[in-house]
């Protein structure tokens, strides 16, 4: 992708280039709640609750640990 970005101008390689993630996106608006955290304690949550089995599956926890 490195080697046709540089041979093609930005217009030509987005036009030339699919978007697979598309469909997914569009079928998992409808189900899947974006759950967003931040820090150490966030992590440790949501990490503990997918042990124990109490991570809901229509929810995505996204997690970043520095701000």
């Amino acid at each position: 992708m490195a080697k046709r970005t540089t041979e093609w101008d930005a217009t030509a390689s987005s036009a030339a280039s699919p978007r697979p993630g598309k469909p997914y996106v569009e079928w998992a608006n409808g189900w899947l709640e974006v759950v967003p955290g931040e820090g150490r304690q966030a992590l440790e949550h949501a990490y503990l609750d997918l042990l124990d089995g109490r991570i809901d599956p229509a929810k995505a926890h996204v997690l970043t640990l520095s701000g």
